[in-house]
């Protein structure tokens, strides 16, 4: 296993932590299935273009999220979103049509960096804009 899931990577809202949820675990089944020798590129390459899919449906309902709240930094996360659903889309497309060009090593370093950037650190920004924590900020307020 790659990433072990901690709870206090929860944002608040339910559909969303799911996604973070879904991701690590595709992430993982990637993870595991590098180095069994029986495993075929076409299975890679179906559970690469599962996170892709993934990628795009978390961002997605990620981005209405943040349009529906007061969360100052949407633009900017908005931004980040398309840069890295780009680089996603690229590797599972270079996979495709060249799986001896990606390093697996790397390619499994990147996913677990960009996850615990995008979860632990970037996600945790509007926490307090969605969900209990938008609820709280309102009751202070």
């Amino acid at each position: 296993m790659l990433i072990q899931w901690n709870d206090a990577w929860r944002v608040g809202n339910s559909a969303i932590d799911y996604d973070h949820q879904m991701l690590v675990n595709i992430t993982n089944q990637l993870w595991d299935i590098k180095n069994n020798p029986r495993v075929r590129n076409a299975e890679i390459a179906r559970i690469l273009g599962q996170l892709v899919e993934y990628v795009k449906r978390h961002f997605e309902r990620e981005e209405a999220i943040f349009l529906a709240s007061d969360y100052p930094h949407k633009k900017e996360h908005i931004a980040m979103h398309r840069e890295l659903t780009k680089v996603v889309e690229d590797i599972g497309v270079v996979f495709n049509r060249e799986p001896d060009l990606l390093n697996f090593d790397e390619i499994m370093a990147f996913l677990k960096r960009w996850l615990m950037d995008h979860i632990v650190k970037h996600d945790m920004g509007y926490k307090d804009y969605i969900g209990e924590g938008a609820k709280k900020r309102r009751h202070v307020a």
